[in-house]
């Protein structure tokens, strides 16, 4: 593995990766793990080749496994793009999960989805062995040999004498029995209906077949340029930066130091924000709201409570509400 280079303030807490550097490889030791801040990471394993396990984006986390475990790295994990990592040793997870119960929450569900996976797997080779199975040959059966081979018969040509009966019927006995394969016989011709019911049928009037108008295509929301949240109650208004791919609505994270994009943290009187909350994702014209997993008070849209990881539109004049905070998104 390449050497680490530290960076900031926090120079003993974050990593840089330039991309394609290891973080660490597979069959490495490890005692600590890593939260993503910034840039990619893929997950790689040597019986894979170069296809990878995942890639984890801004705030995915890696390199749990050695802290849980005590084992050798599971994976390799190498940066698709430049990447800053905030990194946790062993001895200070425990109070990690004290004073930040969304990591504990992402890091079961983490583990329980890996099950999950591994149970459909185990189900997918099950089937596909029964199938092998099934469709494997079955063992010869061995056949008696045959009496005594067919022989051939001369057949005397049409312009040939007609033979003496008695002869004839003579060799016939004499020689060996032959199989006869009957002639294919031709298909009889299709039944032809009877003038009258033909006649009845011409004049019977076509079918009439409905014409089904497709159904219309859904109102796609307006350019995601040109947006911005605003807090109703205080007015203070969030500007969307354009070309900007995602934006982080939550609060400052005090152990990793991260600041989400769209901080709701002084408007959250009652504490019912998370870190992580949820994100705005544009994507080409669209803009689209997505709930952190982890969130605790969940993320509504126009009243509706989001499932969390599903990525719903948004356009100007629906509102948001993080937690308890109510806020608009209007076009500027």
């Amino acid at each position: 593995m390449g050497k680490l280079r530290s960076m900031g303030k926090t120079s003993d807490l974050y990593v840089e990766v330039p991309a394609g550097q290891f973080l660490f490889r597979e069959g490495d030791s490890g005692a600590e793990m890593y939260i993503i801040e910034s840039g990619s990471i893929a997950i790689l394993r040597a019986v894979r080749g170069s296809e990878p396990l995942a890639v984890l984006e801004p705030g995915d986390f890696l390199g749990e496994m050695a802290i849980l475990e005590d084992q050798p790295r599971f994976a390799s994990a190498q940066a698709r793009a430049d990447s800053r990592l905030l990194r946790i040793e062993r001895a200070a997870f425990a109070e990690l999960l004290r004073q930040n119960v969304e990591i504990a929450v992402r890091i079961m569900r983490k583990l329980a989805l890996r099950q999950r996976r591994a149970e459909l797997r185990v189900g997918e080779l099950q089937q596909e062995l029964k199938q092998l199975r099934a469709g494997s040959p079955a063992p010869p059966v061995p056949v008696a040999p045959a009496a005594a081979p067919v022989q051939a018969v001369p057949v005397a040509p049409a312009a040939a004498p007609v033979q003496a009966a008695l002869p004839v019927a003579a060799s016939v006995a004499a020689a060996p029995v032959l199989a006869v394969v009957p002639e294919p016989i031709a298909a009889p011709p299709p039944v032809v209906a009877s003038r009258v019911v033909a006649d009845i049928a011409a004049a019977a009037p076509a079918p009439v077949i409905p014409v089904v108008s497709p159904p219309a295509a859904p109102a796609m929301p307006p350019a995601a340029a040109g947006l911005a949240l605003v807090h109703a109650a205080s007015g203070q208004r969030f500007v969307l930066e354009p070309g900007r791919a995602e934006f982080l609505v939550g609060r400052v994270d005090p152990v990793t130091g991260i600041t989400p994009e769209i901080n709701l943290g002084p408007l959250d009187t009652a504490r019912s924000l998370s870190r992580r909350h949820a994100k705005l994702l544009r994507q080409g014209a669209l803009l689209f709201l997505r709930e952190e997993v982890g969130t605790a008070n969940g993320t509504f849209l126009n009243g509706q409570r989001l499932a969390t990881g599903a990525a719903v539109p948004v356009k100007p004049g629906d509102s948001l509400r993080f937690g308890t905070i109510e806020i608009v998104l209007a076009a500027l």
